[in-house]
């Protein structure tokens, strides 16, 4: 037992050593880094944070002109007793929307936190209706801050108002027929999230939208769904509308 006892004493030893060379964290140094939070953690492999987003206004009001967006800042180091300044540029070759529909909030850490939030405001330009559009913003160095996390020092927003047909869509072709965002667009506004209170079994979907729907279109499974499609197969007889709003094409009605 002696001899084995002996034989580990240098290695503990030498492992002693090898930590006494490891550099101690500079606590002098804060560093900066865009921290919108990862949805989908279920994995260690997962990042905590992601490096891009995408924003659509076609899910907001047709009232809306236009959206503010936040997006968390955090810092790694100490707080500070004074508001610190942070660094950001856009990148212009990777930048596709007009900076005119743009603009920032001032990037500050504020005295006391170690997060704070960078607001983006972005105006409904009728160009987003023609495809989508991509800002590109990077984390800088200054005086106050070094780069932090490498994969948080840049972040990619895609920006647009178009509303895409849902996958969905297909499976419900025959009641619906073919698609049109005009359709889709009063669809959402009857089929809400919360109308419906019959419950899918899904825990992270609880229930049944626009944005969840049942995946076969039958009447005996989903009556509440179908009920709400009566709703708006009425208001399409009642209302003229029209693919575009141009009249001169036909009027959309419910197969």
């Amino acid at each position: 037992m002696k001899k084995y006892l002996y034989l580990l004493i240098p290695f503990i030893a030498l492992g002693c050593k090898k930590d006494q060379d490891i550099p101690s964290y500079d606590t002098s140094v804060s560093y900066a880094y865009f921290a919108l939070d990862n949805p989908d953690r279920s994995s260690n492999r997962k990042q905590l944070y992601i490096d891009s987003m995408v924003f659509t206004f076609a899910h907001e009001a047709e009232s809306l002109e236009e959206k503010k967006l936040a997006i968390p800042v955090n810092i790694i180091g100490k707080a500070s007793e004074e508001d610190r300044m942070y660094s950001f540029v856009v990148d212009e070759e990777m930048t596709t929307i007009d900076r005119n529909l743009l603009s920032f909030s001032e990037p500050i850490i504020r005295a006391g936190k170690v997060q704070d939030t960078l607001f983006i405001t972005v105006k409904r330009g009728a160009i987003l209706k023609t495809g989508s559009f991509v800002l590109m913003l990077k984390m800088q160095a200054n005086t106050n801050f070094e780069l932090g996390h490498l994969y948080n020092t840049k972040m990619k927003m895609a920006i647009d108002d178009q509303l895409l047909e849902p996958e969905w869509w297909k499976r419900w072709v025959n009641v619906l027929g073919q698609y049109h965002r005009e359709v889709y667009r009063i669809w959402m506004d009857i089929y809400y999230e919360g109308a419906d209170p019959s419950e899918t079994g899904d825990e992270e979907k609880p229930l049944y939208y626009w944005g969840n729907m049942p995946y076969s279109p039958v009447k005996s499974w989903y009556p509440v769904t179908f009920m709400y499609m009566d709703q708006l197969k009425k208001h399409l007889e009642n209302n003229a509308v029209y693919p575009d709003g141009d009249t001169s094409k036909d009027r959309l009605y419910l197969p």
